[in-house]
């Protein structure tokens, strides 16, 4: 039996500024909802689980998986090319530093996209990457290809940045997911009809699913 906490959200600017403005939409999303299996045990592994299960009932390909990495990104191509999964790899505009034997190393961050078309496909690709979600990259899963990463002038800390920010397009049938901070479960952004209450959202989750606390 599968317990899971259900938040539904909405799209002001508490909701922006809980998840860093870390990304925008570019259209209307009729509703989104935070869910997690909690913070006790292997939270990590059981809020996979629980995603996976999602979209496997979800039963909706192909999904588009995209997730942003580190300068030594050598490490996951090398794992995602031995599991045989196919993948794009591009680089985000912005660039990073870091500090190094001395020096200051500057990189354009790798973002990886893989299509996923079955369910024996996601399985793979969350058991490869899901670990990436919980060092706090920027990680997400979505029914088309509407997400792009223009570079923007930010302000942190009074100090203006150039950053490439998530932007998802939105249409009447959109879907995508993004993983809270360190893996502690996902917010679901959905134009679908199945999704729009909570009532909706309850009556499709995968069976089995019991409900822990709605909010």
């Amino acid at each position: 039996m599968t317990k899971v906490w259900i938040q539904k959200e909405e799209m002001n600017e508490h909701f922006l500024d809980k998840l860093n403005r870390s990304l925008k939409i570019d259209g209307h999303i009729n509703a989104i909802y935070f869910m997690s299996k909690g913070t006790e045990g292997d939270y990590v592994e059981h809020n996979k689980v629980l995603l996976q299960n999602l979209l496997i009932a979800h039963n909706t390909y192909p999904l588009y998986l995209t997730f942003t990495y580190y300068d030594d990104y050598e490490m996951i191509q090398s794992t995602l090319n031995k599991l045989g999964i196919t993948y794009t790899l591009s680089f985000l505009e912005e660039i990073q530093t870091y500090w190094t034997a001395n020096q200051n190393i500057n990189y354009h961050p790798p973002c990886f996209t893989i299509q996923i078309d079955h369910s024996n496909a996601l399985i793979l690709a969350l058991e490869a990457t899901f670990g990436i979600a919980t060092q706090n990259e920027f990680y997400a899963i979505s029914n088309s290809q509407n997400l792009s990463f223009p570079l923007e002038t930010i302000y942190e800390f009074r100090r203006k940045k150039e950053h490439s920010i998530p932007h998802f397009k939105t249409e009447k049938d959109t879907i995508f997911i993004t993983i809270a901070h360190d893996g502690l479960g996902y917010y679901l952004f959905s134009n679908l009809e199945k999704h729009s209450t909570l009532e909706h959202l309850c009556a499709n989750l995968p069976k089995g699913t019991t409900l822990e606390e709605i909010d």
